[in-house]
């Protein structure tokens, strides 16, 4: 049988364009999810369509086999008591136009540099920043700069997050401490405490980019 050179020198290319584009080497973003959620026991929400999303998750179907799985379902209004509506999930949009030097910087900002980021996980990570605000408040005035810092960071995150019933349940913690610190003869932290607990049942309390402590502080 005669071979012609030219069409084995054709098939070997072919083969070795075949091999190059092989999508199990290929760098797979589903592979980088799949393996973030199976190493955390996690699962990732998406958003599939209108009123339709997701559930992404690893499930293994033998000891050695893992499969990333989509389910699917549909979801219209709080389909989810506890959790609220999904679409308030993660960061909303900022509809106001940001000015020049908001976006300069922004764009400066580095993802590795320290934000001071807040993560609740799990239930006891509200529990100890909830808490760790309510011993700051009980050492006003003398840790009112922390206070109003902690106060802060805690608003802009829950805000984020669209857990607006945290904003309101930090306003009743902080108006309840205020009253004791009046009855206990601390005037002054009692001022702050219901200045504080106002500003959180404020408009602006729910806006992200918004810092309301610092527009202007009680007097004494």
């Amino acid at each position: 049988m005669n071979l012609d050179p030219q069409a084995v020198t054709d098939v070997a290319e072919v083969e070795e364009v075949s091999d190059s584009v092989d999508p199990g080497k290929q760098p797979s973003v589903c592979v980088l999810l799949h393996g973030a959620l199976k190493i955390e026991g996690m699962v990732a929400v998406c958003e599939i369509g209108p009123n339709w999303y997701g559930i992404l998750y690893s499930w293994a179907d033998s000891k050695k086999k893992f499969n990333l799985m989509l389910a699917a379902f549909n979801c219209v209004g709080d389909c989810v008591p506890w959790l609220g509506p999904i679409r308030h999930l993660g960061f909303p949009e900022v509809s106001r136009p940001l000015s020049k030097e908001v976006i300069e910087k922004k764009k400066g900002k580095k993802s590795y540099h320290s934000q001071n980021t807040v993560v609740w996980i799990r239930s006891h990570g509200i529990q100890s920043d909830v808490q760790k605000i309510v011993r700051l408040a009980k050492r006003l005035p003398e840790k009112m700069s922390n206070f109003y810092k902690e106060l802060s960071r805690i608003r802009k995150a829950a805000a984020s997050f669209a857990f607006y019933e945290l904003v309101a349940f930090l306003a009743e913690v902080l108006e309840r401490e205020g009253q004791t610190m009046s009855a206990t003869g601390n005037t002054e932290a009692a001022v702050h405490l219901q200045y504080a607990a106002g500003v959180l049942r404020s408009s602006e309390a729910y806006e992200v980019d918004v810092p309301p402590f610092k527009h202007k502080l009680p007097t004494t």
